[in-house]
């Protein structure tokens, strides 16, 4: 994993591309406060499919939404993460916002239980993905009740 912070960028150990893209988050989105590039095994997997990972499993519902999306490289990014606090960049794995270190840590946690999730769907059929409304339901009662707890 790669953590990079709103105040700190260290240079050696991120790519041009990886540091241009979070300053553009860092200025777009003003609740996030540490980006982790979360390249674990099955994250890294459904990065390299391309395709966007929508929740089988209600964790992922309450702390992403209704999805998360992907794009082809750093450069599209964008003003992709502006409401979301997750994005996969193909073949580099999921890019994790939080407002803390705990925060994304647990975002880029729940990322790969949902990742190997799909993944294992995938061998039975697919699995079935939380209606849209559920999902943002979800997020909802998540953000304005537990969001705030920290262990």
């Amino acid at each position: 994993m790669i953590k990079i912070m709103r105040n700190k960028i260290e240079a050696s150990k991120v790519s041009i591309e990886l540091n241009n893209a979070a300053l553009k988050i860092f200025k777009n989105n003003r609740k996030c406060n540490i980006i982790l590039l979360s390249n674990t095994k099955y994250t890294l997997a459904i990065s390299k499919s391309g395709k966007p990972l929508y929740p089988l499993l209600d964790d992922i519902a309450q702390m992403t939404g209704t999805s998360i999306k992907s794009v082809p490289s750093y450069s599209s990014i964008k003003n992709k993460l502006n409401r979301k606090n997750a994005l996969f960049v193909k073949d580099m794995g999921c890019l994790c916002c939080g407002s803390d270190l705990y925060e994304a840590q647990a975002l880029a946690m729940v990322i790969e239980k949902g990742s190997m999730a799909k993944i294992a769907a995938s061998f039975i059929g697919g699995g079935e993905k939380i209606r849209a409304y559920e999902a943002l339901l979800m997020k909802l009662i998540y953000l304005l009740k537990y969001s705030k707890r920290k262990i």
